[in-house]
């Protein structure tokens, strides 16, 4: 049985942590078992399209600054309303993760930056063992 927890992350956690778990999920010489990667796989499915849309809209908000454009405020304006959304909170129900099963003494390819962007999932690192979770059988 996996469990889903609904885990409350700024938007602006979501691009390390979204790029820890792809980089955990690319690397060959990280050895995890299947379910493991299961639900790796899972929380990036949940995660990316979050990612992928905050990009856009960042892009957005780029372009309503003009080359040479010497207008302060509207300039300043632009850059308010993209920190309003990198502090804006979300919850998202993500399948958390074993310390023990990341196998941190074998995978030396995870990395402490890894384990830091990925804190709000990791179980016995202060994540959501203190959150209540949804249980849901894998098929």
């Amino acid at each position: 049985m996996s469990k889903i927890v609904s885990v409350e992350l700024p938007i602006s956690t979501l691009d390390r942590m979204t790029a820890a778990l792809r980089a955990i999920d690319a690397h060959d010489a990280i050895q995890l078992d299947g379910l493991v990667r299961l639900d790796i796989a899972r929380n990036i499915n949940v995660l990316l399209p979050e990612v992928e849309a905050f990009a856009r809209q960042v892009g957005r908000e780029h372009r309503k600054i003009k080359p040479g454009n010497e207008n302060i405020d509207s300039n300043n304006k632009v850059a308010e309303e993209i920190e309003k959304m990198r502090a804006r909170v979300m919850t998202f129900d993500l399948v958390p993760l074993d310390v023990g099963k990341l196998r941190l003494d074998d995978n030396k390819r995870i990395t402490g930056e890894m384990i830091a962007a990925l804190a709000p999932i990791l179980t016995d690192f202060g994540g959501p063992a203190k959150r209540s979770a949804v249980s849901s059988k894998r098929k």
